[in-house]
């Protein structure tokens, strides 16, 4: 069972927060990140579109769950929920244009004080992650690692057939191309 988070609240840094009495209490805090902030997925939006990146908004829930533990006895874990909304401009790989990936990433942690205590706990729930919590936990670098790993595989636009931003002289270059392509399949097909 787990109860709704006591008060919302305000963290005074991110990246360096007390995450165990963030939980124990049951907080809630949200705030905004800026893609500059984030050295990961820095490298991986294309850079002449920084300036059109909004700030991607987070949220951060901590709960206690009472769970069955082993042996019959009920016991208190920790809980985060981080969630996280937002869009990054990515180079489309077909393209090679920019492309606005929309993003909402909505995951849970359960929160173990070593990595012995991650090791242990047993790997059945998809939805949730371990982590090993800190008294120095840096949300921010948590953000970095989820959008990161929330990125498609290979980043392209989601719909063609629409213009992506080329212009009319790209498209006839291309159907020329396609055309010459043909001709040249024709004859070599003629010769055989």
């Amino acid at each position: 069972m787990s109860q709704s988070p006591s008060s919302s609240a305000v963290l005074d840094n991110p990246r360096e927060f007390d995450v165990f009495a963030f939980v124990r209490t049951q907080q809630q805090a949200c705030g905004e990140v800026l893609v500059q902030d984030l050295p990961r997925i820095l490298n991986e939006v294309t850079p002449d579109t920084l300036a059109h990146h909004s700030a991607l908004r987070w949220t951060v829930t901590g709960e206690i769950r009472q769970e069955l533990a082993a042996g019959g006895k009920t016991v208190a874990v920790s809980y985060l929920r981080l969630a996280l909304q937002g869009q990054l401009w990515l180079a489309c790989q077909r393209c090679l244009e920019p492309y606005e990936e929309q993003l909402a990433i909505d995951i849970w942690y359960r929160i173990v004080a070593s990595n012995a205590q991650a090791d242990a706990v047993p790997v059945n729930d998809e939805q949730v992650e371990v982590i090993v919590g800190s008294r120095r936990f840096d949300l921010i670098d948590l953000i970095d690692e989820e959008l990161l790993l929330s990125l498609p595989l290979v980043p392209k636009h989601a719909v063609y057939g629409v213009n992506h931003g080329s212009s009319a002289k790209q498209k006839i270059a291309v159907k020329t191309r396609h055309a010459s392509f043909a001709r040249f399949l024709e004859r070599r097909g003629a010769g055989d």
